[in-house]
């Protein structure tokens, strides 16, 4: 995996740690990240992000929310070229 992976979640599920367990399995540097939404109004979500780009030890890394199933065959070593190194990429997998 050429990036960091982080598991932004605000639940605590059966589900939930089933998802970061399978993508963990296969990128084992992958780390859960958990946010308090105690305030549905301002779920923090953004300073999470900020937060996680502050320590993470990459160029770029990857956020994968809680609701999200990644399908198996999703290839998280993907590597920008110096025309997108400075773009924001979404994939749906």
């Amino acid at each position: 995996m050429a990036y960091d992976g982080y598991y932004l979640t605000y639940k605590a599920d059966k589900e939930t740690n089933e998802r970061f367990d399978q993508i963990q399995k296969k990128y084992p540097s992958f780390r859960m990240v958990k946010i308090n939404l105690e305030d549905f109004e301002n779920p923090k979500v953004e300073e999470a992000i900020n937060k996680i780009a502050s320590i993470a030890n990459t160029k770029h890394f990857w956020v994968v929310d809680p609701d999200v199933k990644v399908n198996d065959g999703f290839d998280f070593s993907f590597e920008t070229d110096s025309y997108d190194d400075n773009i924001t990429h979404l994939w749906s997998c």
